[in-house]
């Protein structure tokens, strides 16, 4: 039916596909397999033309880029209880009234600020894209259905939303995983 050259491929690729899965099952933590997925899945939602709901998966990969860069680039485990004494000094003048037992959460704007003050690339590149300012189209998800809104997100948003995460996560887009479709008339 698929021939021998069909046959490999389709086997390396569900190897691959088990690697990728078994990659975020087993790690203790998100991580670049996790980031990579949530791009794929937001790949998936604009191929079927879901926009709010690529939008949100995309959301999530920005956020979750800033939390694995801060882990394994910065040491710093968890953006739910970053040490006050971690943060620069102009984002702990920021954060400091929300600190609880010398610990402050960090939403993705500050993440990013955290980022950019450490001088990671993955900081500096959040705003040069403009994704910290009020027109950025982190703002439209906020305004979606699936955030706090009602207004439904459109292609242009959904568009450089993806294109900042693949920047941001330094992911091609041919490196992302793809899992088969299956014919729902088999």
């Amino acid at each position: 039916m698929f021939g021998a050259e069909g046959g490999d491929r389709m086997l390396r690729a569900a190897r691959a596909h088990r690697e990728h899965v078994e990659a975020i099952a087993e790690a203790s933590a998100p991580g670049w397999p996790l980031v990579a997925d949530l791009l794929a899945n937001a790949r998936r939602r604009i191929a079927e033309g879901r926009q709010d709901d690529a939008v949100a998966r995309l959301y999530r990969a920005i956020e979750a880029t800033a939390q694995v860069a801060l882990r394994e680039r910065h040491d710093i485990a968890d953006t739910g209880a970053v040490p006050l004494d971690a943060l620069p000094e102009d984002l702990r003048a920021r954060c400091a009234t929300r600190a609880e037992a010398g610990t402050v959460k960090l939403g993705l704007q500050d993440a990013y600020a955290l980022l950019r003050g450490r001088g990671d690339p993955a900081g500096e590149r959040f705003f040069t894209l403009g994704l910290a300012t009020e027109q950025s189209p982190l703002s439209a998800r906020n305004q979606s259905i699936l955030a706090h809104g009602f207004q439904p997100v459109g292609a242009k948003v959904t568009d450089a939303l993806w294109q900042a995460a693949l920047a941001l996560s330094e992911l091609a887009e041919d490196t992302l995983p793809v899992f088969p479709v299956l014919d729902p008339s088999s």
